[in-house]
């Protein structure tokens, strides 16, 4: 009985201290610059930074749809717009799941019975790709921010070599995305889902390359959309060591087990620790990191919910 007690508890201080840190560095922490954020009038450049939010917003779920379109067309083709159906419920599924593990399950559950079992293993391979992109991006803003620090004390080649070894498995684990499907479908509640049908989908090495190409396309987008927030609300440093530490606090972020409500914290608490470092503005960070989360999730993903009533598969 206790590890069931102990998952709901385990989210709940997550949660409470997720956003307990981040009002404390807000509130309590003695170093917000509210003035930099409100002082000053929206001028030409504000709107044409939010513009170009919204822009990259609709193409980060583009290449998330055109991902599970090739995806699927490993066993059969879909539309783009079924394809868009699938991705934005199974967003609206993964909002109310930790770590947005209902998306793929949302995403199979837009499928005929008879498609579930593969659309589930393309699902995990998708959703794999999506967290090596994290990954490799959190080792390579590691390696760089670290080499940025202390150039004299890390050598260029061991760097070079570190990014090179997590990029080599990044592929193996990608490729080798059969054998790792084989087991996840050994778990009882992933074969209850599929009827006990095999998971027996094999992509070819072009729509794996492709798959996880658009993986990294979408990683750079997000990316790019907070360093446009964090620009709105007043960021004027060096952008270069801002990637690096979005990079790194997303890689952090992404080991935390959370639930929806938590995950924007989650990221707003990571950010302001490690974006803290290069610019000391815990309010101006947060409203970023909580402005992008509407845009790039909630508001797609409360979408998505409502497809089931309207949506009709092909």
């Amino acid at each position: 009985m206790m590890k069931f007690k102990i998952k709901p508890i385990l989210r709940i201080l997550v949660l409470l201290v997720a956003y307990g840190y981040v009002g404390f560095r807000i509130f309590i922490g003695g170093d917000v610059d509210f003035d930099s954020i409100f002082a000053h009038e929206f001028q030409l450049q504000h709107y044409f930074i939010l513009t170009l939010t919204i822009v990259l917003a609709l193409l980060n779920w583009t290449l998330e749809i055109w991902k599970w379109k090739i995806a699927m067309a490993t066993f059969v083709p879909v539309r783009f717009a079924t394809a868009l159906q699938a991705v934005l419920y199974g967003a609206g599924v993964g909002l109310f799941t930790p770590n947005r593990i209902g998306d793929p399950v949302g995403r199979v559950a837009m499928l005929p019975p008879a498609q579930r079992a593969r659309g589930a293993a393309m699902a995990m391979v998708t959703s794999m790709s999506q967290q090596l992109a994290t990954i490799v991006f959190g080792v390579v803003g590691i390696v760089l921010w670290l080499y940025q620090s202390m150039p004299r004390m890390i050598p260029f080649a061991l760097l070079v070599g570190l990014t090179l070894v997590s990029l080599v498995l990044v592929m193996a684990i990608i490729f080798g995305h059969q054998a790792i499907l084989r087991r996840v479908a050994r778990f009882k509640p992933i074969a209850k889902l599929l009827k006990d049908e095999p998971l027996d989908v094999v992509a070819s090495g072009r729509t794996l390359v492709q798959i996880v190409l658009l993986s990294l396309g979408r990683y750079v987008v997000f990316s790019s959309q907070l360093v446009l927030m964090m620009m709105l609300f007043g960021f004027d440093g060096d952008i270069m060591m801002l990637y690096l530490a979005i990079f790194i606090s997303y890689l952090l972020s992404s080991v935390v087990p959370t639930v929806a409500i938590a995950e924007v914290g989650v990221k707003a608490g990571f950010a302001v620790i490690v974006v803290g470092t290069v610019w000391p503005n815990p309010l101006a960070i947060t409203l970023a990191s909580v402005l992008l989360w509407l845009v790039n999730v909630a508001i797609p993903a409360l979408v998505g919910v409502w497809l089931p009533l309207v949506y009709k598969r092909d």
